[in-house]
Formats: C-alpha cells, sequence, structure tokens
C-alpha cells in the first residue's frame, strides 16, 4: 500500500484528494446534477445489495456484505463531490456541526468535538523565519537547561533551533518581507555587535536576533 493511501489520513484529507482527482482523472467534472443521478444510482445498488443479504429477493442471494459495503464507500465518495461541487470544503464541520445540530434536537449528549484547523504552512522565507524563530523561543521558555539559572550553554536541542533560525533568517534577509512591514531600504545594515552580518530591518529595527550572536543586534550603517 502506498504513502498516498495508508491508514492515517482524516474525513478531508480524503475529501480534497477525492475533489482534485476528479479534475485530474475524470475530467472535465461532472456537473452537479450528474453528481446526483450518480448518487442515486449507488444508493440503488446498495438497496439491492441489502435485499440479498437479508434473502427479501431470492434473485439477489448472492450479493453479500462485502457488496453492501461497496455500494455504501461509492455513495460516500459521490457525495463528498456533490458537497465540493457546492462549495464545501470542509466535510469534518459539515457532518460535525449537523450531527451535534441533531443531538441537541434529540436531547442526546453524545456530541463530536471538531479539532481545530491547523494553520497554513509557511510559504516564504520571512514566513519561514519566523515560525523557525517561534519554535526556538518556545523551546528555551520551556526547557530548564536552557533557563539563565541554569548557568549553562543549553541544550542540544536549543542549539540546533538556534541553528535552523540562523539559516532562516539568513535566507529571509535576501528576500523582500510581504506586507505593509517591508524591510527599509538602506545600505546593507550590519550587526554592530559581531560586525559585518547583514541584519533585516522591519520598520527600521532589527527583525530578530543576529544570525550569528545569540541576541538582538546593535544595528550599523
Amino acid at each position: 500500500m502506498s504513502d498516498e493511501t495508508k491508514r492515517g489520513f482524516s474525513l478531508n484529507d480524503f475529501h480534497r484528494a477525492n475533489f482534485e482527482r476528479q479534475r485530474e482523472a475524470f475530467a472535465p467534472p461532472h456537473p452537479l446534477m450528474a453528481l446526483v443521478a450518480c448518487v442515486q444510482e449507488e444508493v440503488g445498488e446498495l438497496a439491492a445489495a441489502v435485499l440479498g443479504v437479508t434473502g427479501e429477493k431470492k434473485r439477489k442471494a448472492h450479493l453479500t456484505n462485502a457488496d453492501v459495503l461497496d455500494a455504501v464507500a461509492d455513495a460516500m465518495t459521490y457525495l463528498s463531490l456533490v458537497a465540493s461541487n457546492v462549495g464545501c470544503m470542509d466535510l469534518e464541520k459539515l457532518l460535525g456541526d449537523t450531527f451535534n445540530m441533531v443531538s441537541d434536537r434529540a436531547g442526546s449528549k453524545i456530541k463530536v468535538t471538531l479539532a481545530p484547523t491547523p494553520p497554513e504552512p509557511p510559504t516564504t522565507p520571512f514566513q519561514r523565519y519566523q515560525a523557525q524563530r517561534d519554535e526556538h523561543v518556545a523551546h528555551k521558555s520551556a526547557c530548564p537547561r536552557c533557563q539563565p539559572s541554569a548557568q549553562g550553554n543549553g541544550c542540544d536541542v536549543e542549539r540546533v533551533l538556534y541553528e535552523a533560525t540562523r539559516d532562516a533568517l539568513r535566507a529571509a534577509c535576501h528576500q523582500p518581507v510581504p506586507g505593509p512591514a517591508a524591510a527599509v531600504p538602506l545600505k546593507e545594515p550590519t550587526c554592530g555587535t559581531c560586525l559585518g552580518t547583514r541584519i533585516l530591518l522591519i520598520d527600521g529595527e532589527p527583525a530578530g536576533l543576529c544570525p550569528d550572536c545569540p541576541r538582538t543586534p546593535e544595528v550599523t550603517r
């Protein structure tokens, strides 16, 4: 089983992959009415399988529980495409909100708790630096060996995070900072503490630690 199909994906992972596959392998995508017709067809196959499994129809007696589950999966796949077609890309929230609403109506205490939506991953060099810096600062705040009272040089994890933060800042220094807080166009501002290292400025202030000094730099120009 490949990494793309192994267990561990969420319902929304399936929903997004289903949406993308329709545009890749089954292009052009089905219109909404065609998708609803596919749902009807799969529900019909589900009903036929159930009639066979329960013995209600002798000519369907060859059908098994596997046929029932296969029809369930096919119907759910098409229902996912119906949802994405009308603009719903968060299937987990849709199902969770509806489930909890029905529980409220029925007086049930059984509800589901939706996991928080994960933040978007950083995409620009400056965003990657900010994310790396936050991870470094969070570790130093929580690690007993990295506290000033420890009178040591920190732990191995801190040193790795520091080097990663330094490298991310170096990369960001050679890129424009997005948004209104743009880098100030000054002549190669450098760190007055270690000398020679270019510093990224935002609104005239250092953007963070000097890449070569574990402290906020004194900027010289």
